[in-house]
């Protein structure tokens, strides 16, 4: 028998890329605004952000909301939050979806860290 953890997955131990994982539910009223708003969004991404590996939505029942995003390292994270916090989709993007969760995975840079605590503890406030 093969033990699992031999069986696992594993990247390269200097992998550099970093990966935000948001839950979220879509906001009571704004519910047929989500696809439009989706395309936008993701359009916006592409076109805007060459380090973004992969910025993805999945819709789950009861109006859950997953966005699954993968950058390079830590410098294309940080240009994707400051794309996002001085965009002109910020203000659609936080009127619309609630978010419920937030996980941040790989090494993160003190600078990257410190912008998404800041973000979200203006969010909580």
């Amino acid at each position: 028998m093969t033990n699992s953890l031999e069986a696992a997955h594993h990247e390269t131990v200097n992998d550099d890329k970093i990966i935000f994982i948001l839950d979220m539910e879509v906001i009571d009223g704004k519910e047929s605004k989500v696809d439009d708003l989706i395309n936008r969004l993701v359009k916006n991404v592409k076109s805007t952000e060459p380090g973004t590996m992969i910025y993805q939505y999945f819709r789950s029942p009861g109006n859950k909301i997953s966005l699954y995003e993968v950058y390079n390292n830590n410098e294309d994270a940080y240009y994707h939050v400051t794309s996002y916090l001085n965009g002109t989709l910020r203000s659609e993007f936080e009127s619309t979806f609630s978010v419920k969760g937030f996980q941040v995975l790989g090494d993160s840079s003190k600078k990257l860290i410190q912008m998404y605590k800041d973000y979200f503890e203006e969010k909580l406030k």
